[in-house]
This record gives structure tokens, C-alpha cells and sequence, in this order.
């Protein structure tokens, strides 16, 4: 469905964003 879909791809935008923010953290 149209909507699972869609929230599959913002719940991997913000895994990604938050895994770029680790990143950040880690680098500092």
C-alpha cells in the first residue's frame, strides 16, 4: 500500500540521518 511505502522511506531517511549523526559524534 501507498502509505506503508511511504512511511518505509521516511523511517529510512531518519535511520540514515540519525546514522550520520553518529558518525559525527564519533568523528568529533
Amino acid at each position: 500500500r501507498f502509505i506503508e511505502k511511504r512511511a518505509g522511506l521516511v523511517q529510512r531517511f531518519f535511520s540514515q540521518r540519525d546514522q550520520k549523526r553518529e558518525g559525527l559524534v564519533l568523528s568529533s
